[in-house]
């Protein structure tokens, strides 16, 4: 009667008029391959579906924007130069610092690596590693010289010693240099300096040469202090006959 009339339009309302299979799979696929409704097409920006499910998903990824967050429309190296240089902004800065160790006004001829040892109480004791400088500087008509050895880095000084007259310089071995000199305390010591044959050879040439040439001086001094003696003693004398 009237009842099934109005079942049967309602049920071809709610399928486009077609028949229902009764099967919820088959009408879901009869479904897509009718194409979505004006609305499920708005909601896909009136592109319309292609049937498979998989590949409506993915179209409805949006491509990356240029203005991602990632990219920011550079490229790898440009985003990792960038962070260097943020990073090196951000570091502090140290100002140059002169060192200045009271050689500035002397001139080095000799600079050399090596391993210091003392003569104490019967043995030779390790001073340390530094480096060995020969330094000469002009006194009046004169020239002067001394040995300073710094340890490396810290530059703390471990000998610091004039090279006089009386200073006695022996080649110990092709390795090595024994030498006297006055410890920090101002006592005499024996001290032995190791390097390099070349380097070793180089130092006791530099400080014999050196010492032969202060004993020289010396002695010129000596004979000039006796003939100035004689020379204010005659004129003493010939003053007094004078008189």
């Amino acid at each position: 009667g009237a009842d099934s009339v109005t079942s049967s339009s309602d049920a071809a309302a709610t399928t486009n008029g077609e028949r229902p299979t009764g099967n919820l799979f088959s009408e879901a696929a009869s479904e897509i391959s009718r194409g979505r409704s004006p609305d499920s097409a708005a909601a896909t920006n009136g592109r319309l579906g292609t049937g498979n499910l998989f590949s409506d998903a993915a179209s409805e990824i949006l491509p990356p924007s240029e203005d991602n967050v990632w990219t920011s429309g550079q490229s790898l190296a440009e985003s990792s130069r960038e962070l260097a240089e943020k990073e090196n902004s951000q570091k502090r800065k140290f100002d140059q610092v002169e060192v200045i160790t009271g050689e500035e006004s002397e001139s080095n001829v000799l600079q050399m690596n090596c391993k210091l040892y003392a003569w104490v109480s019967g043995s030779w004791q390790e001073r340390g590693r530094g480096i060995l400088r020969l330094n000469d500087w002009d006194a009046g008509k004169e020239i002067h010289s001394r040995l300073v050895i710094r340890t490396q880095g810290t530059l703390v000084v471990m000998l610091n010693t004039k090279v006089w007259a009386e200073m006695s310089v022996e080649r110990a071995s092709n390795k090595s240099v024994r030498f006297t000199a006055l410890d920090a305390d101002g006592q005499p010591k024996i001290f032995l300096a190791m390097g390099s044959p070349k380097d070793v050879d180089l130092l006791y040439n530099s400080l014999e040469w050196r010492v032969a040439a202060s004993r020289s001086q010396t002695h010129e001094d000596g004979e000039g202090s006796d003939n100035t003696k004689k020379a204010k003693k005659d004129d003493a004398g010939a003053i007094a006959l004078t008189r």
